[in-house]
This record gives structure tokens, sequence and C-alpha cells, in this order.
């Protein structure tokens, strides 16, 4: 059933999103929660847009490899 293999996902995304860093998880949740830009992102916590977009690129590539 397709509506219980969406919810596996939801659940193993947000577990995934439970064990990473709380900063990683904070700019995960503004940019695809709720659509933050990495500039507003980056002027909410007083860094560059460059760090900004680091810590998001690690970020998904932790919560991809606790997914998998």
């Amino acid at each position: 059933d397709s509506k219980v293999a969406d919810l596996d996902r939801l659940l193993s995304l947000r577990d995934a999103l439970n064990k990473i860093k709380e900063r990683d998880r904070y700019v995960i949740e503004k940019r695809y929660f709720d659509g933050y830009s990495q500039s507003e992102i980056a002027s909410l916590l007083s860094i560059s847009q460059a760090q900004v977009s680091r810590i998001e690129n690690n970020a998904l590539n932790s919560v991809k490899k606790l997914i998998m």
C-alpha cells in the first residue's frame, strides 16, 4: 500500500532529522519545510550564505546516509 510506504519514509526522515546536529536540522527545516532561502537563513544565524550552503549539503548527506 502506497500510504504505508509514504508513512514509513516520513518516519525514517523524522528519525534521521532527529539524529543530526541541531544547527543542521534547523537549516534543513527552515529551507525545506518553511521555504526560507539560504540568504534568509544566513541572516537568522549571522553567518554567510556560503556557510549555510555547506551546512545544508552536509546535513542532506548525513540524512541520506541515515535513511539508506
